[in-house]
């Protein structure tokens, strides 16, 4: 076979990476967890199916594009409207570099505790008023279906899985009652979602520092989280 009938674009060599290195964390877990038979092919290809599928739905149909878009357009709002609130209380200390208030007071530079974590505050109390307002709950039990019945996930597994999506790692007080009585498995997949997906604050403060160089960041971590439910449960 000639070069030019295998050369791979160049646009396609990062996704052939991208997919080699799936396949070979994939044989890692296996091998770690002792090369257990019989291996659960319908929780493996259900996985692999729904990663591709929400894949190709973000990035390839126009209308979740433009959904996420107005995700991070929304995101990226609702932490002006907190730095808003922080100049507000802490007036120059909230500003950064160069900056100046509306009375031409300057910034005395980058101030972790009253620049940040403001917006981490706010942004947490958000998500627990929308929770408390039941309109995060319709979200989670559509996933967690999702989840269940594609990967045979456990109803404690799929609810944690979903949560994960929204809430980060914090979501493991949703299934606290079903801890006890769950599978090393369960266990292991309740963990390795906590640790693939990014906490609801944490996501606050990535897009919080990376919003002026990457002006999409709120969307891509928002579709990287759901990609990484399945991802986690492979």
């Amino acid at each position: 076979v000639g070069a030019a009938a295998v050369r791979i674009p160049p646009m396609g060599l990062p996704n052939l990476v991208s997919l080699s290195g799936l396949v070979a964390l994939g044989l890692v877990a296996w091998v770690a967890g002792g090369c257990r038979r019989p291996v659960p092919w319908r929780t493996v290809g259900g996985s692999g199916l729904l990663m591709f599928g929400l894949g190709a739905l973000v990035f390839l149909w126009a209308p979740a594009r433009r959904g996420l878009l107005v995700v991070n357009d929304l995101i990226l709002s609702i932490l002006t409207a907190s730095r808003a609130g922080a100049e507000f209380l802490f007036g120059p200390l909230a500003l950064g570099p160069g900056e100046t208030t509306s009375a031409g007071e300057p910034s005395v530079g980058f101030v972790l505790a009253t620049q940040v974590l403001p917006a981490v505050v706010f942004f947490a109390a958000l998500m627990a008023a929308l929770y408390h307002l039941r309109l995060v709950q319709p979200l989670v039990r559509l996933f967690a279906r999702l989840f269940r019945n594609t990967l045979r996930l456990s109803g404690a597994e799929a609810l944690a899985g979903a949560s994960n999506i929204f809430f980060g790692v914090e979501s493991v007080a949703a299934v606290r009652p079903y801890l006890g009585a769950m599978t090393r498995s369960e266990l292991l997949t309740l963990l390795t979602c906590g640790m693939a997906t990014v906490a609801s604050t944490t996501m606050a403060l990535y897009v919080f520092f990376l919003k002026d160089a990457f002006p999409q960041i709120a969307g891509h971590l928002v579709s990287a989280s759901i990609l990484s439910i399945p991802a986690a449960v492979l």
